[in-house]
């Protein structure tokens, strides 16, 4: 994965964990906007090896680590979707599924003629029948590790993100914690930037200093 924008010489390349290290505070905010509001029209652009642009649906972003809820709708959504496509996957279980969700909608259908009112019911679909069935992360995260831990394992399994984005999340982590999360990326080849307002104690990174200089070090 890559990342360009107009302040770098050459894009940032990553292709698995990367802290990338914004020193001035104006283009920090900027950068950090720019990801939020990902689009065409965004400043920045996220493009893999054969120059094809990520497109916003592909990338992920984390913001505000502490408020993040794996159970939020937007989340299952994603979640569902993934079901979904591994279902289809599997014929199949696909169409044993497909043929009881039939019958059970004809069992209802029957009910509903009896009722006093004039009441009809629709098809449901695979994902309709995941939110029925309450399909949740049962996890529950004692500590800001174990939740990006988290979420890092919800985005491995998200065959349509691309890339993952965490803001600012340095300032919750010791240094031995984040060696441990870049081990685990490493492990699992996944694209992640880690986008930091300062410089992070005892780990390689990419910084780009007050004059706009990039340079790679070890603070």
């Amino acid at each position: 994965m890559n990342l360009n924008f107009s302040l770098l010489e050459q894009p940032i390349s990553f292709e698995k964990a990367l802290i990338f290290v914004i020193e001035d505070v104006e283009v920090f905010s900027k950068v950090v906007h720019g990801v939020y509001q990902y689009g065409e029209n965004s400043m920045l652009k996220f493009f893999n090896d054969k120059l094809q642009l990520l497109k916003p649906s592909e990338l992920m972003v984390v913001t505000d680590i502490l408020s993040f809820d794996s159970q939020a709708p937007t989340t299952l959504k994603l979640i569902y979707a993934d079901l979904e496509q591994q279902l289809n996957e599997n014929i199949e279980l696909k169409s044993r599924i497909d043929q009881l969700a039939t019958r059970v909608q004809e069992w209802i259908s029957e009910e509903l003629l009896e009722h006093e009112l004039d009441l009809v019911c629709e098809e449901m679909s695979i994902v309709e029948l995941f939110k029925a069935l309450k399909i949740r992360i049962t996890t529950q995260p004692e500590s800001t590790f174990q939740k990006i831990m988290e979420i890092l394992q919800i985005y491995k399994y998200l065959v349509k993100k691309k890339c993952l984005v965490f803001i600012n999340v340095g300032a919750y982590l010791t240094t031995t914690e984040m060696a441990e999360l870049q081990e685990y990326i490493s492990l699992c080849h996944m694209p992640v930037l880690f986008i930091e307002p300062r410089k992070i104690k005892g780990l390689k990174q990419t910084v780009l200093d007050q004059d706009y200089f990039l340079c790679e070090e070890m603070w």
